[in-house]
């Protein structure tokens, strides 16, 4: 069954998104988030928060990049091509389609913490309304579902 969903990095309010086409449940792509995390913090140790920083300012949308990417595709780049432009496929998320995204994944570098929301499909609940739209149909506000704080993590 294909779960679509965002995963993004948050720095100063703004958010870039990039689109999960499958897999975007949180036993799947949220551990890979989590795990890329993990592997920044034992490559930089302290300052590998300051790395995350500089991967938001680096990540760029790009038109003619067909394929979206995922966060070890990302901090591969990064760690190889350091200071050099990452471009990414802007996501294409519509929010009145049967195929609105179920998950969202946030590193929130705002907060130090790493969020993960779930879209409500046929029932309202307003509580943790954050990030995306209020979508159309029968798609509700988003709400959060869980939160690692970075300092908790361990690898």
């Amino acid at each position: 069954m294909l779960v679509r969903g965002v995963w993004g990095i948050c720095k100063n309010g703004e958010i870039k998104f990039i689109e999960i086409t499958e897999n975007a449940e949180p036993e799947y792509s949220g551990r890979i988030i989590i795990e890329g995390l993990i592997m920044m913090k034992k490559i930089y140790e302290k300052e590998y928060i300051e790395r995350l920083k500089q991967i938001f300012d680096l990540l760029e949308y790009r038109p003619d990049i067909i394929s979206n990417s995922n966060i070890f595709d990302i901090m591969k780049r990064y760690i190889s091509n350091n200071n050099r432009t990452i471009l990414i496929k802007e996501p294409q998320v519509v929010s009145g389609e049967e195929k609105y995204s179920e998950w969202s994944h946030i590193i929130n570098l705002d907060k130090d913490t790493f969020e993960v929301y779930r879209g409500l499909k046929y029932k309202r609940d307003n509580a943790g309304k954050l990030i995306l739209k209020r979508p159309k149909g029968k798609y509700y506000d988003i709400k959060i579902y869980g939160r690692v704080f970075f300092d908790k993590l361990k690898g």
